[in-house]
């Protein structure tokens, strides 16, 4: 005969505790990669917007210190270091510009991933 039912109520009670631990484990690290994602998502967006905007000041105003820094100072990459890029060094109409904005992103699981935003312009007369 079992013991009472104090005895397999502990056992319940144990068996509950480690099932809530995995399953908490997993809903932590899908938390986790759901806003990494996310996170990394609006950074991806933030350079590609920033490359077409130093693409744009490069083809209108043919200015390659001019659109890199419109890059690097571009608003809204959450604190990501931007490292610019744009050729050719200038741009004559007809011409395609090319920019690229690039940034390495810690993730909060401690990941480093490579991002980077490309946008290319017809340069203007």
């Amino acid at each position: 005969m079992m013991g009472g039912g104090v005895m397999g109520s502990n056992r319940d009670k144990g068996a509950a505790a480690v099932e809530f631990a995995f399953v908490s484990l997993l809903l932590i690290t899908l938390l986790f990669g759901i806003l990494d994602g996310g996170r990394l998502f609006l950074i991806q967006s933030a350079l590609s917007h920033a490359a077409r905007e130093g693409a744009r000041e490069m083809a209108i105003h043919n200015n390659r210190s001019g659109a890199e820094d419109v890059i690097r100072n571009y608003p809204g990459a959450l604190g990501a270091v931007i490292m610019p890029s744009v050729t050719p060094s200038n741009c004559t109409e007809g011409n395609t510009v090319v920019a690229q904005a690039a940034s390495t992103v810690r993730t909060l699981t401690g990941f480093n991933v490579p991002l980077t935003g490309e946008a290319r312009m017809r340069c203007g007369g």
